[in-house]
């Protein structure tokens, strides 16, 4: 007869095999009487193998599954900001735990000039692309390390434990770009040259700014270009999204430059401002919201609140001052109304309006509140008391609040902020 045997397989599951026993003296005498039971017998064991054979099918497919399976493809790299990160003079102030630690460490009055991104393990990378041309880390006690840069390397984003660099070099007809991909020690791991996308300026604009990183995942990256539309004034960009090997994968237009960059939580959304200076003194600040793998725009609006346009609709500018993701699908946007001039005596005497707004943009929803005079709206917790914050009085005017008492630094922006803990809220 034929009993079933267990054996193990790779993934630790039982599967059946069929091992045949010797017969003994006492199954010959009695072959006759064992057959009617043997053959119900043998019925119900052949149904046991069926069974167990298909259970360890499933099994040992479900374990094969398992370890071939790879993470799901994501945005990009969202990482919460360990402390406030302030910029002073030319010069990084980090924040941890509401104590103001002064880096000594160069870091742009602006975009252009340098950056600073959060990233794990409580630490932030500080870049400054003009006279030291380096890139620190750092963590909470100021202290950290750093590497020098070349010219031409001036934008970074974070990347897993990471970064990445883009440098541009300019040659005929445009930029050789290319990815440095530096590990958590700032060690450089490999680089990617970035195949020139087919929407670039057109040569009648001669027009010649570099590429800019946006974002960084760790399946792609999102690289800003100027448009066919764009001029010397600004004009259009794309955004362009790169697969790691340095293939353009899919693009989507922005009005202007893109300005204050925030990424949602999972890394799914990113909301920018696109900057666009018009033919006279005029800014055409427009709120762009856009899906970081299909690459669409769930957002994409002139960004002036509906109720200070009404009876100056032609007159009314608004730029976007501030914006950071409280959920992944809650963005809160702040900005301020001025009147235009008419072009000779520069901008308008009426007072501004600064305003707030709260958008879903996966649920299309949006409200507008008008901010009074005397309000100033929280940009960043500071702590360790919950009424420890930032907040912005003007774009280059924070108001630092701790212990009750209230300290204005200017000129001075806001480069990183922090959500206020879940107990505070």
């Amino acid at each position: 007869m034929g009993v079933l045997a267990p054996r193990v397989g790779a993934c630790g599951a039982s599967r059946p095999r069929l091992r045949v026993l010797p017969c003994r003296g006492w199954c010959s005498d009695s072959r006759a009487r064992y057959l009617k039971a043997g053959t119900r017998r043998m019925t119900r064991s052949r149904f046991v193998f069926l069974v167990l054979g298909l259970v360890a099918i499933v099994v040992s497919s479900g374990c094969t599954a398992g370890e071939s399976k790879k993470p799901e493809s994501g945005g990009a790299t969202s990482v919460s900001a360990p402390f406030a990160v302030t910029i002073e003079d030319g010069q990084a102030t980090i924040w941890p735990g509401g104590s103001p630690i002064k880096t000594n460490i160069p870091v742009g009055n602006n975009r252009w000039e340098g950056e600073v991104v959060p990233l794990k393990e409580s630490r932030v990378a500080l870049l400054n692309s003009l006279g030291t041309k380096k890139i620190s880390v750092v963590d909470e006690s100021g202290r950290g390390h750093s590497v020098d840069i070349t010219s031409g390397c001036d934008s970074i984003a974070a990347r897993e434990d990471g970064i990445v660099l883009l440098c541009s070099e300019e040659v005929a007809g445009g930029y050789e770009t290319k990815l440095k991909i530096f590990n958590r020690d700032l060690e450089p791991e490999y680089e990617v040259k970035l195949l020139e996308p087919a929407i670039r300026v057109t040569p009648g604009f001669n027009y010649d700014e570099p590429p800019t990183l946006i974002a960084a995942g760790a399946d792609a990256v999102w690289v800003s270009y100027p448009s066919e539309e764009a001029h010397s004034r600004g004009g259009k960009r794309l955004l362009v999204k790169f697969s790691m090997d340095g293939k353009p994968s899919g693009f989507t237009p922005i009005e202007g430059w893109i300005l204050h960059p925030a990424i949602s939580p999972n890394g799914r959304l990113i909301a920018f401002e696109g900057h666009a200076p018009c033919a006279v003194p005029c800014v055409v600040s427009s709120l762009h919201v856009i899906d970081l793998e299909s690459m669409q725009q769930l957002w994409s609006s002139t960004y002036a609140p509906p109720a200070a346009r009404q009876n100056m609709s032609d007159s009314l500018d608004f730029e976007i001052a501030f914006m950071r993701w409280k959920s992944d699908d809650d963005l809160l946007v702040l900005g301020h109304t001025y009147l235009r001039g008419d072009g000779t005596e520069g901008y308008g005497d009426a007072k501004d309006q600064r305003w707030r707004r709260s958008i879903a943009p996966r649920a299309q929803t949006l409200s507008d509140g008008l901010l009074e005079s005397q309000e100033r709206e929280e940009v960043s917790w500071l702590g360790p008391g919950c009424n420890d914050v930032i907040r912005m009085q003007s774009d280059q005017t924070l108001v630092i609040s701790r212990n009750g008492v209230e300290t204005r630094i200017s000129p001075a922006r806001l480069a990183v902020a922090v959500e206020r803990p879940t107990e505070c809220r």
